[in-house]
């Protein structure tokens, strides 16, 4: 069972944790403060959990089709890939028909016209992709995208698997799932980010003492999402052991 926990008791831990849970500290900051203060730790937080590749924790999927004689699928709300809160791509499923699925493989950048000169797929040999980010750091830009090759040459059904960026959290029924009490770390740090504004260095010292020790803790319990199995070795192969596919 998750472990969720929402915004008013994640303030309530900061405060206790910085030692202003009084009334008379009420100056020191603002509900709007401490609230950003949290949403940054969790950010902080959400980053540790899913770089944890080998056992991936928020992992979601989507599903899109490709169109012949398109290479490149814009990933947004009102995109091919209709996502709108992607951070992270996880791998690509694409579909050949008559249950037969591949994993498509992410390509390097310089390889990205390794088939321009042979019209589709080569015969036993996977499709590549790459996540090709925005061009701006303005809300206004273009969403990210979903580069293909070789180029396809029909419509096959896509499953894009991804990490989503951590909404914040804003009303007080908002919740977090912190796995297994891993929430302490962001509240440890929205903690220290109150004392350091107070100059208490004494106290944050200790914080982040305590942090340390709670992001080894993090650290150490993820990879062993499985329980009982390792992470095995990747394929470098670059095959997928499938017959060629309507891209050939």
């Amino acid at each position: 069972m998750a472990r969720l926990v929402d915004l008013p008791t994640l303030q309530g831990r900061t405060l206790q944790r910085a030692n202003v849970q009084t009334a008379s500290n009420n100056a020191l900051f603002t509900t709007a403060e401490l609230t950003d203060n949290i949403n940054e730790g969790l950010a902080t937080l959400y980053d540790l959990i899913v770089n944890q590749q080998d056992q991936p924790y928020y992992l979601s999927s989507v599903n899109f089709s490709t169109s012949g004689q398109k290479d490149i699928y814009v990933i947004g709300p009102a995109g091919d890939i209709p996502i709108s809160d992607f951070y992270k791509g996880k791998g690509l499923d694409i579909s050949y028909g008559q249950q037969i699925i591949i994993s498509a493989k992410p390509f390097m950048w310089a390889e990205r016209n390794r088939y321009k000169w042979i019209p589709g797929r080569i015969f036993n040999q996977p499709t590549f992709y790459q996540f090709i980010g925005k061009s701006g750091a303005l809300a206004t830009v273009a969403n990210d995208s979903l580069k293909l090759i070789p180029l396809p040459q029909g419509q096959y059904a896509c499953t894009l698997w991804y990490y989503p960026v951590l909404a914040p959290l804003v009303n007080a029924g908002d919740k977090f799932d912190g796995i297994n009490g891993f929430e302490e770390h962001a509240v440890l740090s929205a903690a220290i980010k109150l004392l350091t504004k107070q100059e208490r260095f004494d106290h944050v010292q200790i914080l982040m003492s305590l942090q340390a020790k709670e992001e080894a803790r993090i650290l150490a319990s993820l990879p062993n999402h499985d329980a009982e199995n390792p992470p095995r070795v990747q394929d470098v192969t670059l095959t997928d052991g499938c017959i060629g596919g309507p891209f050939y």
